[in-house]
């Protein structure tokens, strides 16, 4: 029963046991299960990256389409005022040569 015992333990690698299993092929197995595992949530975790990157990106473009509208309503808003500064010097350039030309009026009479 002793050599019986013995053989057992001494089996060829390419025995099959009654699991059907060469030995080591359960932990062969477990690893590639594990490889596969981690694939899959490296994976997962890299979609969501690129997701998460796509509505920061996104968010982002939408900050700036925001600020292109501020920017092109401030340009707006100095050209009216630039156009209402220009005009309002002119204005007083011409009551200026008015009451110039008043005073002169004057002085000669």
């Amino acid at each position: 029963m002793t050599q019986n015992m013995a053989d057992d333990v001494n089996m060829p690698e390419n025995h099959v046991n009654g699991f059907e299993e060469t030995p080591g092929e359960r932990e062969d197995q477990n690893e590639a299960d594990e490889t596969e595992e981690t694939m899959i949530e490296d994976e997962e975790n890299l979609e969501e990256l690129v997701e998460n990157a796509s509505n920061e990106y996104q968010d982002l473009s939408n900050t700036l389409d925001q600020i292109d509208r501020y920017m092109t309503n401030l340009e707006n808003q100095n050209d009216s005022l630039v156009s209402k500064l220009q005009d309002l010097l002119e204005s007083n350039r011409q009551m200026r040569a008015e009451l110039q030309q008043e005073n002169a009026k004057v002085k000669n009479s």
